[in-house]
């Protein structure tokens, strides 16, 4: 048997196989490294702040080209621009984000500085639509109680005191929940005592709120997204008419194991990687983990490059009228079947090896490992976070990637199997290539499409290239509503074994020609 395989491996490397498959491998993943790399937004933070600086300068200067209905309208519109601005070029000079929660503080700082102004005109703020005032006996009243505040918000501003901004909001929140809770629906209430917990965590893992740089203030402001739809889901009837409910009682499942990864992630002080990989789409950065996982796209080229040997390998004994000569050799048709088999597997392994190789070394040299900017605590690497079968699963980055890798080339070997057979069955090359390169590539898709349009027609749930993805099991995010994780081995199974049981019944006693 060793001898067959060494035979099959020397076939493939007169041929060039291996040549021609890793230059085509790595010229595919360094195209794909290179488009990668310059479609990502290399805009910093300060950038997106000065670009939004520059746009409100020109909206004032265009204000009194604008018709307006009065004097008063234009001149109102005139001091919200200026307030934005002045806030902008206060964030600017002090590298203040956008979505930084000093934003929303410097927005009300320049809004009292404005009511100020106007006040100290002996000018009305109602009249420019400043009217939240609050109740004040006097107008010297209200310019100290504007004054104390504006020095407060400054000083937290000045302090990055997020913790002192957060307790506020807390409690003006829970002062707001005591007035208006006895004339609010339930999904109102609902919502309220989410925004109220998540200020609570906020306070509690001392993060500041909205900071997409900060791994646990990423994973609150999740949390209370994903328990919001949970709320909307149950009390709004009109909030899905979009969804099937079978669509909607898998969105269901998958939203509430983010929060139970979510609050263990929080609780465990371990960021997540789905997380990490959020908070750098945020940030506009690009990870290590991101582009590893990115370039297992890559894979579909091995994927093509099987097919061809899987098509190739027998059925080009066929029409080269070589197989004869094959089999005249002392080993029997079943070695010989085994041994080609075996050769396009080892084949296929040593392919997919070379996406995972080439996507960790150049990612190492590209991008960022286990940091952005302040967002990772000392020593703290992203792990695979996942709630499956009624279990939290923890599992390392790279033993994570891994998993995904084999799982991809496991893919791979079972459409190579498939596509083997069928050349074996029609001793042709073109068909069986052609036919299998393109339900691979667009099978699932294609698969997606008509279970959309057939729902819920459960034969679907059945065919093979509704199942080949096994990693959607780990990830807990389904791609297609298929029932469960073992009926897709199950369907690969079946597929598998049946193809292996034709490939060599077929081969045995298939009549050679002249």
């Amino acid at each position: 048997m060793g001898d067959l395989i060494r035979n099959e491996f020397l076939k493939l490397h007169r041929r060039h196989f291996f040549l021609f498959s890793f230059i085509l491998i790595l010229l595919s993943a360094l195209l794909f490294t290179v488009v990668y790399y310059m479609q990502s937004d290399t805009r910093s933070d300060m950038d997106i702040v000065a670009e939004q600086l520059e746009r409100e300068k020109t909206y004032l200067g265009q204000i009194e080209t604008i018709q307006w209905e009065t004097d008063l309208e234009m001149q109102s519109a005139i001091l919200t621009s200026q307030a934005t601005i002045d806030r902008l070029q206060y964030m600017l000079d002090h590298s203040i984000p956008q979505w930084d929660w000093r934003s929303d503080v410097l927005s009300k700082y320049y809004t009292n500085q404005t009511i100020l102004s106007l006040l100290a005109a002996g000018q009305d703020p109602a009249d420019y639509g400043y009217t939240d005032l609050g109740t004040y006996e006097s107008k010297a009243t209200l310019m100290q109680k504007l004054e104390n505040l504006r020095d407060v918000q400054i000083r937290m501003v000045e302090e990055n005191d997020y913790m002192t901004y957060s307790q506020e909001q807390l409690a003006q929140l829970q002062q707001t929940y005591a007035e208006q809770s006895s004339s609010m629906d339930t999904l109102s209430t609902v919502l309220m005592d989410i925004q109220i917990e998540s200020w609570k965590l906020y306070i509690q893992y001392k993060t500041a709120p909205g900071a997409v740089d900060q791994w646990k203030s990423v994973t609150i402001q999740e949390l209370a997204d994903e328990k919001q739809w949970l709320a909307r889901y149950q009390y709004d009837d009109q909030a899905f008419t979009d969804m099937t409910q079978e669509e909607l009682e898998r969105q269901k499942t998958w939203v509430q194991r983010r929060i139970r990864v979510n609050e263990y992630a929080l609780k465990k002080d371990q960021i997540p990687l789905s997380i990490y990989d959020k908070m750098a789409e945020r940030a506009k950065t690009t990870t290590y983990s991101e582009f590893v996982l990115a370039i297992k796209n890559m894979m579909r080229v091995v994927m093509t490059i099987a097919i061809a040997l899987a098509a190739s390998i027998m059925a080009d004994e066929f029409r080269r009228r070589t197989i004869r000569q094959v089999v005249l050799a002392p080993y029997s048709r079943t070695q010989i079947a085994a041994a080609k088999l075996i050769t396009l597997l080892i084949s296929i392994v040593i392919l997919s090896l070379l996406i995972p190789l080439f996507g960790m070394v150049s990612g190492r040299l590209l991008f960022s490992n286990t940091t952005i900017g302040q967002s990772v605590s000392s020593g703290a690497v992203p792990s695979f976070i996942a709630y499956i079968h009624g279990r939290m699963i923890e599992i390392p980055f790279h033993l994570y990637i891994v998993i995904h890798y084999l799982l991809e080339a496991f893919k791979i070997g079972v459409v190579a199997i498939i596509t083997l057979m069928f050349a074996t069955l029609t001793e042709s090359v073109a068909v069986p290539l052609l036919v299998m390169t393109i339900l691979s590539l667009a099978g699932p898709a294609i698969y997606s499409t008509i279970y959309t349009y057939v729902y819920p027609a459960a034969i679907l749930r059945y065919m093979l290239f509704g199942n080949l993805e096994l990693v959607q099991y780990i990830q807990g995010d389904l791609i297609a509503p298929y029932p469960n994780y073992i009926t897709s081995i199950i369907v690969l199974a079946v597929c598998t074994l049946g193809s292996l049981a034709l490939y060599f019944t077929d081969f045995k006693y298939k009549d050679l020609p002249n």
